[in-house]
């Protein structure tokens, strides 16, 4: 247990490592942008902009966590059912965690005209007034209804975040150790 907690904390400070030096770097002059479309492991989307550079690495970072999604899926399913407690119904929702996504929506010579564009497809996105008067009346039809709904929802939602969490936990030791394995047979090499 020890051992698995700090892998964890290792890669965790190795991803807060590399994010702040991500940041730190400026982006290389004429570098072109990329508006994007991020989606989490629960289905949350987000745009988003960023350096091209950025950007592949990115993509690299997710193909290699979507490679080793389905091990940490069935690490966290293990942890799930050991920790179940006996009042619980159901199994392992599955279901409700898939990889995590990245779309590249348009690349941009500068960083303003991604910027530009990211402004008009949140404007797009946001619900119009019009939508906002349907759910009102919605609403006050079916409030019990609606209620219901929401708390089965808030119910799954939060049952998602806990299952994206543990598998996040177990994809990030898993990264470490593939990056570790990568790292054995070039120090070996170089003996």
């Amino acid at each position: 247990m020890k051992k698995t907690t700090h892998l964890v904390l290792t890669a965790l400070a190795m991803v807060a490592a590399d994010v702040t030096r991500a940041e730190e770097k400026p982006a290389v002059a004429g570098e072109r942008y990329v508006l994007l479309r991020l989606v989490d492991m629960v289905g949350n989307d987000t745009l988003d902009v960023k350096p091209l550079s950025e950007f592949r690495k990115l993509q690299a970072q997710i193909k290699r966590e979507a490679a080793l999604f389905p091990r940490a899926l069935s690490l966290a399913e293990k942890e799930w059912t050991k920790n179940k407690s006996k009042d619980e119904k159901g199994s392992f929702p599955r279901s409700l965690v898939k990889p995590r996504e990245v779309k590249e929506i348009g690349t941009f010579a500068t960083q303003e005209e991604a910027q530009k564009k990211l402004t008009v497809l949140t404007e797009r996105e946001a619900p119009s007034e019009r939508d906002i008067q349907r759910m009102r009346q919605r609403r006050t039809n079916d409030r019990e209804k609606e209620a219901k709904k929401a708390e089965r929802e808030a119910e799954r939602k939060a049952k998602a975040e806990l299952i994206a969490t543990m598998v996040e936990t177990h994809l990030t030791e898993l990264m470490t150790a593939a990056a570790a394995e990568e790292k054995k047979p070039a120090e070996a090499g170089g003996d």
